[in-house]
């Protein structure tokens, strides 16, 4: 489908070749397909045909921290800087309202990453004070510079204030309402501090303190979803997995466990999560037959690359 939407940006731009949406959406196009730098390239063209779009500046500067990201050496650092500048940018520029917080939360990140900690605080809750709009998932990821910062600092107080900063916008629809922001948050802590599905190590070096600190409040979130949803899989598979990153071995099998029955036998994740448990708790028939059987499932069935991560820590930490 991809595919088929490129070639019919391509076909509309051969007969309105300065059209700034068109070439803006075909940037799109090109973002989702994984090809960064053409998506670059067309964002830069809608740019020189509507200089003072704040949303055309956004999503450049948010596809170079992107193409950054998956970079090594210099060219890393140069394009989070060109993505820096990007934004400041579209700050400038100031609307919509959206892109102006969805930017100042990106600066706030570039903050974290540049040592520029004082800042950080200030940008975060002018990005939050500007999304009063926006879904949980986007509004839960303008915190996590904040958590960042704890991570980096060793300083609980960012992270308990992006916790006030969420308790008192999800206090306007009531207790019921906080599940999906809580569950949001904690999975972010468990992937981005207790580096499951990590790819490559993190930019800034995090103390032990720290990442137990965090973990703790990842589990204590996840705690929270369970009162309210005790049949939330994904929770029980969250919360098995703050407390596998945290050294909690035996907390960590009886939640898996729980998702286990709660998804009738589990699934291939859950095979893997539970193999990795069991053999930190020295149950290692138990959690080669586990692994085998997600390797079995894996063989027959089409997954999500994001399982390839759990396979293959599984299979370190079995020594395979």
């Amino acid at each position: 489908e991809l595919s088929e939407a490129a070639q019919l940006y391509r076909a509309a731009l051969a007969l309105q070749p300065d059209n700034p949406w068109a070439r803006f959406y075909f940037g799109r196009v090109f973002r989702k397909l994984g090809e960064l730098e053409r998506a670059i390239e067309q964002y830069r063209r809608a740019i020189d045909l509507e200089p003072e779009n704040a949303a055309f500046w956004f999503r450049l500067g948010q596809t170079q921290r992107r193409l950054g990201w998956d970079s090594d050496g210099p060219e890393r650092e140069h394009l989070q800087e060109e993505s820096r500048a990007t934004w400041e940018v579209s700050v400038e520029l100031d609307d919509p309202a959206w892109v102006r917080g969805w930017s100042l939360s990106g600066l706030a990140g570039h903050a974290v990453r540049r040592g520029e900690f004082g800042s950080v605080p200030g940008l975060v809750r002018s990005a939050w004070d500007t999304g009063t709009g926006m879904d949980w998932g986007p509004r839960v990821y303008m915190l996590t510079s904040m958590v960042r910062l704890s991570a980096v600092t060793g300083d609980e107080a960012h992270m308990l204030e992006a916790r006030d900063l969420l308790d008192r916008w999800t206090s306007v629809w009531g207790s019921t309402s906080r599940a999906e922001p809580y569950h949001i948050l904690a999975w972010w802590i468990v992937k981005q501090i207790g580096g499951i599905e990590a790819t490559r190590p993190p930019d800034q070096p995090v103390s032990d303190a720290a990442r137990q600190m965090l973990l703790g409040h990842a589990v204590e979130l996840t705690r929270v979803v369970l009162e309210g949803t005790p049949s939330d899989s994904g929770a029980w598979n969250t919360l098995g997995l703050g407390l596998y990153c945290a050294g909690d071995y035996e907390g960590a099998h009886s939640a898996l466990l729980k998702e286990y029955e709660l998804l009738g036998e589990g699934n291939a994740l859950n095979w893997l999560c539970l193999a990795m448990t069991e053999l930190s708790l020295g149950k290692e028939e138990s959690a080669r037959e586990r692994y085998a059987r997600a390797i079995e499932w894996m063989a027959a069935n089409e997954f999500d690359e994001g399982l390839a991560w759990y396979r293959a820590e599984a299979a370190r930490v079995l020594g395979l």
